[in-house]
């Protein structure tokens, strides 16, 4: 019998500046293909709205207004409320009040913090090491207990340097520590229409 998809947990609305729709309008496409549970996942708004590619601060209030409007609109659907998050030790705080308000987080390490707390975005790392960071600031992310699942840690394989054997050791830290938090790694089908110039597949590709 042919397996039927019925849930999506990862889903971004016009709010992050890369996608279209409102949720009211994926709520319709989901009813209709017969999607039973849909949780909505734009990324998370910082305070001082420095990053971009995501919801300014001011718009979350109507964010969580819109995804309510579309769960009564659609009751035959489980809607749930959450954020893609990048994990930053100086964001805790405000980390914590976003998950207050929501169901769940997704952890999404577009940029992180190395042990000696200098900045890296994961699309632009220079060397082996930086793998390595990569995974320790997951695995220090899933610590917080704030984390629901792992988005795309395939993101560890754009880059175009020889990886010695840093990059499965940077994988098993991450498995370590999903194993470890009893936390899920998101399957993101977007790695495999990307193979083209890089030196390996993303995940669900080897190693994960």
């Amino acid at each position: 019998m042919e397996k039927r998809f019925t849930a999506n947990y990862h889903t971004h609305t016009f709010r992050c500046k890369h996608a279209n729709g409102a949720p009211i309008e994926y709520a319709e496409v989901a009813a209709a293909n017969g999607i039973e549970i849909l949780g909505f996942s734009d990324h998370m708004p910082y305070a001082d709205d420095r990053f971009g590619l995501r919801m300014d601060m001011a718009e979350f209030e109507d964010y969580l207004k819109d995804i309510q409007a579309a769960k009564e609109a659609y009751p035959q659907l489980t809607i749930y409320r959450g954020l893609e998050c990048e994990y930053l030790p100086e964001e805790l705080a405000h980390l914590k009040m976003l998950r207050s308000q929501l169901d769940y987080l997704i952890l999404g390490q577009h940029f992180f913090r190395d042990k000696q707390g200098d900045f890296f975005y994961t699309y632009g790392l220079k060397d082996t090491q930086q793998l390595i960071s990569y995974a320790e600031s997951i695995a220090e992310a899933l610590e917080t207990g704030l984390f629901d699942c792992v988005a795309h840690p395939d993101l560890i394989g754009v880059h175009d340097f020889p990886t010695e054997e840093n990059y499965e050791k940077a994988v098993d830290i991450i498995l370590d520590a999903a194993e470890s938090c009893n936390i899920p790694l998101e399957i993101n089908a977007n790695g495999i229409g990307r193979v083209e110039g890089w030196q390996r597949y993303q995940p669900p590709g080897h190693p994960f």
